[in-house]
């Protein structure tokens, strides 16, 4: 930590309306590692910790506060002799696997820290299981800071500095809204799109994942007729290679038809559903993201998120891949996320967080439940 300290350098970094409209949100991840080998020293504490303070050399924002501007506007305060330092802490649990309720330390909407009157802007809780059988972790980053993109890149430095753990699969529950995953067998998705495919035009391409979208908005349609898709507006800028960790999802969104909340779900309701997903995402050019940002900067707007293209489960801090990852299911109000499976699977995760009513609703819809195995 101190060696962190003698590296900052004092800034003020100013947030777009983009990033200060995500401030009232944390990004987070939970991962579950299991010690299969009962190695006496397994992911060592130590070494955890100066990794992650040696990534957050490239990651100051973390230890700095946010700071009213006077057009209303945010702005992220790093101050060398006066740094807002994450919350980082490890503690011990009794309990082997089966309950981890205090695992989550920092909520979905961010909140002042109990021992100070400012939001941390990082949150880490590492568990360790009973018996030394395995290690739960908890990250928290404010998407302030950056989308599941810049997420990502923060996690996968700090783990490259512990590399060569299986994750365990276990059910975590919070108050408010509640969370649902199912798992999505490759085959299947595979053999739908195939049906779907028969009934769209020729010359035209639809993808698994317009195929899983189209799936999803058809089970929700009777509740939100509306049905944004987050995209990564990165490649279609050419700004890859640039490296930026801010806020650059553009989330075009699609109309579902108001008859598709009463028709039966077939290849040929998924295949129209389905060209509407690929017709917004094919509209991403700079012009139409350019504007979607204008119109979002004076009309802020629940998404889908597909971060099943993220490598979750490369986190090897050092004992190899976790075998189980997953968002934190009590999130924001009707989210839904596609995650990957553990390689080598090709399978599939979909979260949803919605009521309780609504999780009921999707868990009932035939087509949904013979399509997709309940998790929890």
């Amino acid at each position: 930590m101190e060696e962190f300290r003698q590296t900052v350098e004092s800034q003020v970094v100013s947030l777009s309306a983009l990033d200060s409209y995500a401030s009232v949100i944390n990004t987070q991840v939970i991962l579950f590692y299991e010690n299969e080998s009962a190695t006496p020293d397994f992911m060592p504490a130590h070494q955890l910790k100066e990794g992650f303070y040696k990534t957050l050399k490239q990651f100051p924002t973390l230890a700095g506060y946010f700071r009213q501007k006077p057009d209303n506007g945010l702005e992220i305060v790093i101050d060398k002799d006066d740094l807002n330092l994450p919350e980082y802490r490890e503690s011990t649990s009794d309990i082997h696997f089966d309950s981890l309720d205090g695992l989550m330390s920092a909520g979905v909407v961010p909140i002042p820290s109990s021992s100070s009157d400012r939001i941390k802007l990082a949150n880490v809780h590492i568990v360790r299981l009973k018996d030394n059988s395995g290690v739960a972790m908890f990250i928290s980053i404010i998407h302030a800071i950056g989308d599941g993109t810049g997420f990502y890149v923060f996690w996968m430095a700090w783990l490259s500095l512990n590399t060569r753990n299986k994750l365990m699969d276990r059910v975590i529950t919070g108050a408010g809204w509640q969370g649902s995953l199912y798992k999505i067998n490759r085959a299947k998705l595979d053999s739908l799109r195939t049906e779907v495919s028969k009934h769209i035009p020729d010359g035209e391409r639809i993808s698994n994942n317009d195929v899983l979208s189209a799936l999803i908005a058809k089970t929700l349609a009777q509740s939100e007729q509306r049905f944004p898709i987050a995209c990564d507006s990165r490649m279609r800028l050419g700004i890859s290679h640039l490296n930026y960790v801010g806020n650059a999802q553009f989330l075009p969104a699609f109309s579902v038809p108001i008859e598709q909340s009463e028709s039966p779900t077939t290849p040929g309701s998924l295949a129209e559903i389905a060209r509407l997903v690929r017709e917004v995402v094919n509209s991403a050019d700079a012009e139409h993201i350019a504007s979607y940002f204008d119109t979002l900067y004076n009309e802020p707007s629940s998404y889908t998120r597909p971060q099943s293209r993220f490598g979750l489960y490369s986190a090897d801090f050092g004992r190899g891949a976790p075998a189980f990852a997953t968002t934190r299911p009590n999130r924001v109000a009707e989210a839904v996320s596609i995650l990957p499976d553990r390689p080598p699977s090709k399978d599939l995760y979909v979260s949803f967080t919605n009521t309780a009513q609504m999780l009921e609703l999707i868990r009932t819809n035939k087509f949904w439940s013979d399509f997709a195995e309940f998790v929890y």
